[in-house]
């Protein structure tokens, strides 16, 4: 007999024990149904019957225990019974119980035939999306590819292997490094790790420092130093902004805040000598006349009488006290109280301080014919060449020898020239024409590898119609016998080639690292500042 004619059999006979026992209970549902007492039903009512078989079991059983008043028919309720138990149905028909897995499997393992087997890692073979989908472990994602469950602990590992227990993986034991001492790479801003594949690895550590630029916080109130390889700041005691935060409650002394720090010179009509008059200027002379203190710049009278006032001019307003001159600090753009101060410029002239005014005075012999300060980013109109987006020439302010910047090479804005490439770039001037006796002066910083092979920097004499190299001015390797300044400004005075006077030609600043190196990361780089063309004066 085919599988579907037994089915239709049991249909039947279930039918009768609905009609008998099931549907009288509940008489909204009665109505049309297909296959009572044997009628011929369609191809998928027989599939429905199938699984609502032990149903209509569960059915009539409850109605019996519940009213057990209510007559079965003795000819159908047996039939129906005989019929269902005697069909042989197919072992793979047959229900059985799920068995338990003792003792319980790990976490890594799942219960299937009694047995604890590897869970698969996921649906999904790879592990790639963002976000992971549904069902996806993130434990055994690795390196991009879905892992299976493998270990909880070493001895699950065949053949000697180690268990990764947040992957659950087993992995050999590193044939490369096995500790992270056999990583070190002697850079104390770095951590060295071994990672599972026993490759060394080095991480750059947050804060950390080779010198006490780097942790520079801007912050007039701390002192900035590097500490074992950490920067530190440290709170000065006297700190203020400015006057108002110095108040000492001291008539005789003044409250003042000076370079973040608070001073207390004496008073005016408190001094006891000089010494108690100092206004932190070296180039004024300080005095304490009768309790008051005085303050005398050069090319001012010092003393004054009832018939000789002190000298007086744009800048300076002076007052007589017991035949003493005292002056005000100079204050304007063309008031000054040294040279240095003083940013005029003119060919063969030199820029001079006299009285706290600034000018200029002709120079004999060999003088300036053209300087350029690098005080803004214009930078006196020469072009910069880069083949780095991070390391180029530019503007700095974070340091320089007169004025407000210097010409740098290097990260804008920090003390490093360091972007793990090899990389260099050049700046080239507007066209001069040299005078007679042409020469080269420019102050410069050199904060790099002092070695002859690496971080190598020139300035050169390019023709200034062609580009041709004229001459080489300048070169760390030929005029520093040390190879750095060792972060300090120094000034170089070189001669150029006789034969160049009367030539117009542009000067080209030029700067090659030659190769990264990790252990110059916190160094300025290279600056120049007032750069002159020197030639014959009249």
């Amino acid at each position: 007999m085919q599988k579907h004619e037994r089915i239709l059999n049991l249909a039947d006979a279930f039918s009768q024990v609905v009609n008998a026992t099931c549907l009288p209970k509940w008489p909204q549902r009665r109505g049309a149904r297909p296959g009572a007492g044997g009628a011929q039903i369609g191809p998928a009512a027989w599939c429905v019957y199938a699984w609502v078989a032990s149903s209509l079991i569960a059915c009539q059983t409850k109605i019996v225990e519940s009213e057990p008043s209510v007559a079965v028919d003795a000819a159908q309720a047996p039939q129906a019974s005989a019929v269902e138990t005697s069909a042989e149905l197919p072992p793979d028909d047959v229900a059985t119980a799920p068995v338990g897995c003792e003792p319980e499997c790990n976490v890594w393992q799942t219960c299937t035939n009694a047995a604890c087997t590897p869970k698969a890692c996921s649906t999904d073979g790879e592990c790639n999306a963002v976000p992971l989908p549904a069902g996806v472990d993130k434990h055994f994602c690795y390196k991009g590819k879905c892992q299976a469950y493998q270990c909880a602990k070493d001895p699950d590992c065949p053949g000697g292997q180690l268990c990764n227990t947040m992957l659950y993986l087993c992995y050999d034991i590193p044939k490369g490094c096995s500790t992270a001492q056999q990583c070190d790479d002697g850079d104390k801003c770095t951590a060295d790790v071994c990672e599972l594949d026993a490759t060394c690895s080095h991480k750059a550590i947050n804060l950390c420092c080779a010198t006490n630029f780097s942790c520079d916080d801007s912050k007039l109130c701390t002192i900035d130093t590097c500490k074992n390889g950490q920067c530190a700041w440290q709170q000065t005691g006297q700190c203020c902004v400015d006057s108002k935060d110095c108040k000492d409650t001291n008539p005789c002394t003044q409250d003042l805040c000076q370079g973040g720090v608070c001073a207390h010179p004496p008073a005016i009509g408190c001094c006891k000598s000089a010494v108690d008059c100092d206004d932190n200027d070296p180039a004024s002379t300080d005095g304490c006349s009768a309790g008051t203190c005085t303050h005398v710049w050069t090319g001012l009278a010092a003393t004054c009488s009832a018939t000789v006032a002190c000298t007086q001019n744009a800048c300076t307003k002076g007052s007589c006290a017991s035949g003493l001159c005292t002056y005000s600090k100079p204050t304007g753009p063309s008031c000054c109280t040294a040279d240095a101060q003083c940013l005029l410029d003119g060919v063969c002239q030199q820029a001079t301080c006299a009285a706290t005014v600034c000018g200029l005075k002709a120079v004999k012999g060999q003088g300036t014919h053209l300087r350029n300060r690098f005080d803004t980013a214009a930078l006196n109109g020469w072009v910069v060449e880069k083949t780095s987006s991070s390391v180029a020439f530019h503007f700095a302010t974070l340091t320089q020898v007169s004025g407000t910047g210097a010409l740098r090479y290097g990260i804008p804005n920090k003390v490093s020239f360091e972007d793990q490439t090899a990389n260099k770039g050049a700046v080239v001037s507007p066209a001069i024409t040299l005078p007679a006796g042409p020469a080269l002066r420019f102050w410069t910083l050199l904060d790099v590898s002092p070695g002859a092979a690496i971080h190598q920097c020139g300035v050169d004499v390019m023709d200034a119609g062609t580009g041709a190299k004229l001459a080489a001015a300048w070169s760390k390797n030929g005029n520093l016998a040390s190879g750095t300044t060792s972060a300090k400004w120094m000034q170089q005075t070189v001669t150029l080639p006789a034969n160049l006077a009367g030539k117009a030609i542009k000067l080209r600043a030029w700067f090659d690292q030659t190769k990264y190196d990790t252990s110059n990361k916190d160094k300025f780089g290279w600056l120049i500042d007032e750069l002159e063309v020197l030639g014959n004066c009249p």
